[in-house]
């Protein structure tokens, strides 16, 4: 019969195509699962913590990084450049918290960081777990290290150090200097630069983030004056 030798080749077929991708899913499966075994303890091949490639390291390896990075920044400090003069100083990130010992403004939160670690390519399902360390060992994945800052602390040093860089602005103005015989001075207004310090504090943090040591930039704020000198009155009329 036509008609059931046809069904029965579409039937094989079917099967043939059912059996071909179960084969294929289990091997896949297999050499996937064999894969995560030779990384156990280890981040999978591709993966960045910023600008550090931490692909095929041990746990441990990664920690220690971390401590490293941690360790010169508070002997070093973190430099920082100001705009226009190009003027670069060092912050102190460390700061007394007792006569024994000393607090830390900014560091890399070891703990939060080594978790992601643990979890790139591990977190999902069983299927993303398969193919996820593939995905990044073809095209690379880059995540950020987490940061702990006591951003109050930081920009109030941040201040200290940038005040005496900044021009503070005034508007324009009109003082008497002497009363008899009566004179008085035109204070010109002043165009006023100031720094940035949320978006320093910002860049901090994603400079850190990346295990980046170079200089951070300081933005400036240009404060326009409300008052100008045109807009006094004629004070010798006036007066």
């Amino acid at each position: 019969n036509p008609l059931e030798d046809k069904k029965i080749k579409w039937l094989r077929v079917g099967l043939y195509i059912a059996g071909s991708l179960f084969v294929i899913i289990v091997g896949l499966g297999v050499g996937m699962a064999s894969y995560s075994r030779a990384f156990a303890g280890k981040v999978y091949p591709g993966v960045y913590i910023g600008s550090e490639y931490v692909g095929t390291k041990s746990f441990a390896e990664v920690q220690s990084i971390l401590e490293n990075f941690n360790d010169k920044l508070f002997a070093e400090g973190l430099s920082v450049v100001l705009p226009e003069s190009n003027k670069v100083f060092s912050l102190d990130l460390m700061a007394d918290g007792s006569p024994d010992n000393t607090v830390e403004l900014v560091q890399i939160d070891i703990d939060a960081t080594m978790k992601k670690v643990a979890e790139v390519g591990r977190d999902g399902d069983w299927m993303q777990n398969i193919l996820t360390p593939l995905y990044y060992r073809l095209f690379g994945e880059q995540f950020s290290a987490t940061v702990l800052a006591d951003e109050n602390a930081v920009m109030k040093s941040l201040q200290t150090k940038m005040a005496p860089y900044a021009v503070a602005p005034n508007d324009a103005n009109v003082r008497i200097t002497e009363t008899n015989p009566l004179s008085f001075e035109v204070i010109e207004e002043k165009t006023g630069h100031i720094f940035d310090y949320p978006q320093l504090m910002k860049s901090i943090s994603i400079s850190l983030a990346r295990l980046s040591s170079l200089p951070v930039t300081a933005q400036e704020q240009v404060v326009v004056p409300v008052v100008r000198t045109t807009d006094l009155p004629d004070v010798n009329l006036e007066l």
